[in-house]
């Protein structure tokens, strides 16, 4: 039975497309995660300092 697909090739490399943009994804969703998270403690001792409160906890999608 002859292949759909001229080049059987041609699917792996799909794969590996989609593998590396799923690993670039969870990359860039962890740095965010870092990155609130760290700006998030500096705003509370922010906060604490000038006696207010931001209610920043809503901005953060990911808790």
């Amino acid at each position: 039975m002859k292949a759909f697909h001229p080049n059987p090739e041609a699917g792996g490399v799909a794969l590996e497309y989609i593998v590396v943009s799923i690993f670039g994804l969870l990359l860039a969703l962890g740095a965010i995660a870092i990155v609130g998270k760290a700006t998030q403690e500096k705003m509370a001792v922010i906060e604490q300092k000038l006696g207010i409160d931001l209610d920043l906890k809503s901005l953060n999608p990911l808790e």
